[in-house]
């Protein structure tokens, strides 16, 4: 590793463009057959953008742009670049930072690691194992409309496979809260607290405001009765507080198809403490975004 070192930089694009890669990244690689021409543009999009943001880091550093290029001696693949800072600067789209002089980004080759200034409130202590032991929870309250249960779950079982790393990959099904929570009581009356090293979220996240998640509570609602079912908050669960601003939810198989039922991010880290739990990954989508930052530039 090289010295550390510290810059400004700003989102290459504006909220109309950032909506477009969005789309490339999240809908259209769902449906890859529809919108070409609309796709072939934002890929370029993703091109110039991960130029630009090199640019603004390197090129305009000299002190930086020399670690890079000497970092480049040993080849792409010895190189690591490490990404810490804030939210904001973790939102930027660092997997396509390209330098203009080569013809990928160098995500493709090089080692990103992601780096978290923010102390975890989770202090969970995993039981020792002779494999990595991965929770997998997936939900597609969508139906057939949905993304393709294997888009996620395919590709990481491939890369366990492959690897020298011996593994354990156990489902929850269905994909709901309470199913989830059951799965983990069962596995805590079996093998203890701290089973679990990660649990891989295969969900839909969202932000919401408050008038917006009552909104879903209230269709939850609705569904429920008409069904016979007694719907309250959620398995397990009290209602939330009015609150201000946006929260984050994830969301899990609901009542019925098309349904799904928002968990809030704390219960998701409480019920993570509670069974020891270290690590959580998320998927794409705004279960695993940052918030951007307005007007000023994200620093790191």
């Amino acid at each position: 590793h090289g010295p550390e070192r510290h810059t400004s930089v700003r989102d290459p694009f504006d909220e109309a463009q950032e909506q477009e890669l969005a789309w490339y990244y999240e809908t259209w690689l769902s449906y890859p057959f529809m919108e070409g021409e609309r796709a072939a543009q934002a890929a370029r999009s993703a091109a110039a953008y991960g130029q630009a943001l090199f640019r603004q880091v390197f090129r305009e550093n000299a002190d930086i742009y020399a670690d890079y290029k000497a970092g480049l001696a040993g080849g792409l693949e010895g190189l690591i670049i490490e990404i810490a800072g804030t939210p904001a600067f973790h939102a930027l789209h660092w997997e396509a930072l390209q330098d203009p002089a080569l013809p990928r980004p160098l995500a493709v080759e090089a080692t990103f690691l992601r780096k978290n200034l923010t102390a975890a409130n989770v202090d969970a202590r995993p039981r020792p194992s002779p494999t990595l032991n991965i929770l997998l929870v997936t939900s597609r309250p969508g139906g057939r409309r949905d993304v393709n249960y294997r888009t996620i779950s395919r590709p990481l079982v491939a890369a366990l496979a492959n690897s020298a790393i011996r593994a354990r990959i156990d489902l929850v099904r269905p994909g709901s809260y309470e199913a989830l929570v059951r799965h983990l009581e069962k596995s805590r009356d079996r093998h203890g607290s701290g089973h679990y090293h990660i649990i891989h979220f295969d969900l839909h996240g969202s932000l919401l405001r408050h008038d917006h998640y009552q909104a879903t509570c209230q269709r939850l609602l609705d569904l429920d009765l008409a069904g016979g079912l007694a719907f309250e908050p959620g398995y397990g669960r009290t209602a939330i507080a009015e609150f201000a601003g946006q929260k984050a939810f994830l969301f899990f198989d609901g009542p019925a198809e098309g349904a799904a039922e928002p968990v809030a991010d704390e219960v998701i880290a409480g019920l993570m403490q509670a069974h020891q739990i270290p690590i959580a990954i998320l998927n794409a989508c705004q279960s695993a975004k940052q918030l951007k930052a307005t007007g000023a530039g994200a620093e790191a």
